[in-house]
């Protein structure tokens, strides 16, 4: 059975609680005083969330949920400062707080301490008889925005696929599927979140990781950078087999983890 994160968890009770109060501020069952109420308190809130995400987050220390909970308590006490007279500060202000990232990236690199480690391989297209490169039509799957995506069932059918999150976790367990006797390309998209892939033994794969701010890790290797190199990676017998995987991974801040069984 699949197994919310506590992020997970937050987040989908934060949206439904703001869809509630705002659904019942819009029929009129929310008056102007209770509404007034709500939006002196609900930065609390978001410090209370912000405090649990970021705790949680210790176990694996600058990685994407400790991001998210750096951030809401950096919004949550702005807008707190706002209420209490002291700081000027908006919801629609957050924005302006872009400059997070680059501190989030300056104190990753420099309380792990890692060097960056890029490896690059050249790749070769395949080529038709006629001298013209072959395109493989991947459906293009898009999920909600905020959320978490899994495969990990026994025998599921993998299928060529390109996902698409604003921000949730990918996990997916390749050992458990069926895997076609051809080259099956999986593209994963995001600007937060962690991606987790566990590929069976005998299956080669090929890498193409993207991280902005994050770590990856393909099998022995590992690259922690704060500027977004593209980490590749290649099977020796990967151009040579007929059942392989093409994993494309594009994160703006997260972490990426390729492991055998």
């Amino acid at each position: 059975m699949k197994k919310n994160s506590l992020t997970h968890i937050l987040t989908a009770l934060v949206l439904f609680a703001g869809g509630t109060v705002l659904l019942l501020i819009n029929i009129g069952v929310i008056s102007w005083e209770i509404k007034q109420i709500i939006v002196a308190c609900y930065p609390y809130l978001l410090l209370i969330i912000g405090i649990l995400v970021f705790l949680k987050s210790l176990k694996v220390p600058f990685g994407s949920a400790m991001f998210c909970g750096f951030f809401l308590m950096l919004l949550s006490c702005l807008l707190v400062a706002d209420r209490l007279g002291f700081y000027p500060f908006h919801l629609y202000d957050a924005v302006e707080l872009w400059p997070a990232i680059i501190i989030f990236a300056a104190l990753r690199m420099l309380f792990l301490n890692k060097k960056i480690r890029v490896e690059i391989k050249n790749n070769r297209s395949k080529k038709s008889d006629n001298g013209l490169e072959k395109v493989e039509q991947i459906p293009e799957v898009r999920g909600f925005s905020i959320g978490s995506f899994e495969y990990s069932h026994s025998n599921w059918a993998l299928e060529p696929m390109k996902m698409y999150k604003m921000i949730g976790d990918y996990h997916i367990d390749l050992s458990k599927a069926f895997i076609s006797d051809r080259e099956t390309t999986i593209e994963l998209n995001g600007w937060i979140g962690d991606v987790e892939i566990i590929v069976p033994q005998n299956i080669p794969i090929r890498v193409k990781a993207k991280v902005n701010i994050g770590d990856v890790k393909v099998f022995s290797l590992s690259s922690s950078h704060a500027a977004g190199p593209v980490v590749s990676f290649e099977s020796p017998e990967y151009d040579a087999a007929t059942k392989k995987v093409n994993i494309q991974i594009s994160l703006v801040i997260g972490d990426v983890r390729i492991d055998k069984v």
